[in-house]
């Protein structure tokens, strides 16, 4: 598709286009004038400063009985869920305040919460996208299509990439149904290395938590264990854990606390086996880890390092979807 081209009056048809010295701000009401900003920002090689959908926010076609949900990425993640309750499903990803955190900004960060272990990340759900290229050009994948755009797998590629190749304009979601019953029990643990044997325990056992994690939110390290299912089976569960030594009935609130700060907490990746020992290398740090995962979450300590992208492909996507860098850099 040729690259569309600035028209005679088109920055005053491509409406919420403000200018701020060489970088503009879009605010488009459609998947339409976000092509139309775009392709206008890129004709003039102009950085586009970030992109605000919140008034693309519909839930476009809702089908229960397929499992399925097709919306515009402005929506927030707390207002899809609202939706999606009335059909006794949901999508199975709990990140961080998901009522100010659009679908969008879930893609584009591929965020995640402490249910992650049990029901994967976005990746898990994502059976389309209708994405946005950085010259304007419209580009599908999915269910809804024959064949993705010059053989690149598009899911992959955007989810995660913090918006440095497209913007994503619509998602087509598969769902699950809600859990009939879900309970969190946790246990206290002395040391990290009680922390590794516990945690050794229950992935040799039968118990298949959805949560595995490990925080020191409460003045003392915890390792929690959450069940999710139909009564009986989380009931069985819950008994089985009680034998591992998980007495205490718990929650997830110390997630929701260890989040309240408006400063983003700095993150780190390994190998699930490595938790324990990435922690006590951290030193006194206040953290919240998916020890199922490896992630771990952390204020204070040393600040990780700025960037582990492969230099020479994230180049090479770059220069495919983004010859003139209008969009954020994962390099820079």
């Amino acid at each position: 598709m040729p690259i569309p081209g600035p028209s005679a009056g088109s920055a005053l048809a491509v409406r919420g286009l403000a200018s701020i010295m060489t970088a503009v701000i879009l605010k488009p009401t459609n998947a339409k004038e976000l092509s139309r900003g775009l392709a206008h920002a890129f004709a003039l090689g102009e950085k586009v400063e970030r992109a605000d959908l919140r008034a693309l926010n519909r839930v476009v076609e809702y089908t229960p009985e397929d499992m399925t949900v097709t919306v515009e990425a402005g929506i927030t993640l707390g207002a899809l869920q609202a939706a999606l309750v009335k059909g006794g499903q949901w999508l199975p990803l709990d990140p961080p305040n998901p009522d100010a955190l659009t679908v969008e900004a879930l893609l584009a960060l591929n965020a995640s919460g402490p249910r992650r272990y049990g029901y994967g990340t976005v990746r898990d759900y994502v059976i389309g996208l209708r994405v946005v290229l950085a010259d304007g050009r419209v580009v599908r994948s999915g269910a809804k299509v024959v064949k993705n755009v010059a053989g690149y797998d598009l899911a992959k590629l955007f989810i995660g990439s913090q918006r440095s190749l497209g913007i994503v304009a619509e998602v087509i979601f598969k769902l699950r149904p809600l859990p009939e019953v879900e309970a969190t029990v946790s246990t206290r643990c002395a040391s990290l290395e009680e922390v590794s044997l516990r945690i050794e325990a229950v992935l040799d056992s039968e118990l298949a938590p959805v949560v595995i994690d490990l925080h020191n939110c409460r003045s003392r390290t915890a390792l929690v264990l959450g069940f999710a299912g139909t009564g009986e089976e989380v009931e069985w569960q819950v008994a089985k854990a009680r034998e591992l030594g998980f007495n205490e009935a718990s929650d997830l609130d110390y997630e929701q606390s260890f989040w309240r700060d408006e400063a983003l907490p700095n993150r780190v990746s390994v190998l699930p086996s490595k938790t324990t020992e990435v922690i006590r290398r951290l030193g006194d740090i206040r953290f919240v880890a998916r020890a199922g995962n490896g992630v771990i979450y952390y204020r204070g300590g040393p600040a990780p390092s700025k960037n582990d992208a492969p230099v020479k492909l994230t180049r090479r996507l770059k220069d495919a979807f983004d010859p003139k860098r209008i969009l954020p850099d994962l390099l820079l």
